[in-house]
């Protein structure tokens, strides 16, 4: 919240520097709605998410028609694996949505060093279907490969005992005579 206006706001400032000494600060305000219908303009598919969160994991703006939108200015519930010390720059991980409940892929990516989390959130039923269909593929040729692979292990063994047997009965006929 803005103290002055009392409307809430993101503000990103950054240090003004001449010849490497601070000569003053440069500082935006942004409103988390104008932030929402910026990220909403992106092309996504109905369900997707794009974010804006601090590195605490207080969600600063989503893209407007989000779940998560009704989350503006509080803060997601651990574990987030960008919220604590020593948390890579940027990442991937699979989870449910705090506000309904889809599995989503999410990547994160720290920006900068301004403390700020863009985080993207897709379907993981659509953003994984391609996958999925090649692992089914990939399956099933290993389950026919290992099929084969079976017979003919089971044919080599059949081989083996019908060569042994005979072995056996030309030494039992060796005997005789």
């Amino acid at each position: 919240m803005g103290r002055v206006s009392g409307v809430a706001s993101i503000q990103l400032s950054r240090p003004i520097l001449r010849a490497g000494r601070f000569a003053g600060v440069a500082v935006i305000w942004i409103s988390p709605e104008h932030l929402g219908k910026l990220l909403a303009s992106f092309q996504t598919v109905p369900g997707d998410e794009i974010g804006l969160l601090d590195s605490e994991g207080v969600v600063l703006s989503l893209s407007q028609g989000s779940a998560l939108a009704k989350l503006g200015g509080r803060k997601l519930p651990e574990p987030l694996p960008f919220v604590h010390a020593g948390a890579p720059a940027h990442g991937l991980y699979r989870g449910s949505s705090f506000a309904d409940g889809v599995e989503r892929v999410h990547a994160w990516h720290l920006v900068g060093e301004t403390g700020l989390v863009a985080l993207v959130g897709l379907d993981s039923r659509l953003a994984l279907a391609p996958l999925e269909q090649h692992v089914r593929r990939a399956w099933a040729t290993v389950l026919f490969l290992a099929g084969a692979l079976l017979l003919l292990g089971a044919g080599v063994i059949e081989l083996l005992l019908r060569m042994s047997r005979q072995q056996r009965a030309v030494e039992r006929s060796e005997m005789r005579f």
